[in-house]
């Protein structure tokens, strides 16, 4: 489930647990970080720089609580010319919508458009209807996910 990484934009990923777990996958895409967000600690077995976030896929989830930190991983990686996986358990909602934050600080574009730009990327992206309303509480209140 899941499938194979899809790339979002240059140096960014989203994909499953099954692509942050493919040595072969993550030297293909010459994946230098992974950003994790799932229900419990996972143990990689990797030789990369990695960062979990611990959330539950569900709607009562608070993931913008991870936004700020997890987007400092991910342009800290960006800056230092890094490619970057950003996996959930298969590359739909937590990392969708963490992907989708990034965008949103990092370049001028609405939610709406990022939303589609992220379906058209990553088939099946969809981010569960709880983290839809983070992001509209955050950019109601901060302007922006990353304040």
């Amino acid at each position: 489930m899941g499938g194979a990484m899809s790339s979002i934009i240059p140096g960014i990923y989203v994909g499953g647990l099954t692509s942050a777990r493919s040595e072969r996958e993550l030297n293909d895409f010459e994946i230098t970080h992974i950003c994790s967000a799932f229900q419990y600690p996972l143990n990689l077995d990797i030789k990369r720089t990695h960062r979990q976030f611990i959330i539950r896929d569900s709607p009562e989830a608070d993931i913008s609580k991870f936004f700020t930190d997890a987007i400092d991983f991910i342009h800290g990686a960006r800056v230092n010319h890094g490619n970057v996986l950003i996996h959930c358990a298969c590359g739909i909602s937590r990392s969708v919508s963490i992907t989708m934050a990034y965008l949103l600080c990092v370049t001028d574009f609405s939610l709406r458009d990022i939303y589609k730009a992220m379906r058209a990327a990553r088939l099946g992206a969809s981010p569960n209807s709880g983290f839809i309303v983070s992001f509209i509480v955050n950019l109601h209140v901060f302007g922006v996910p990353c304040n």
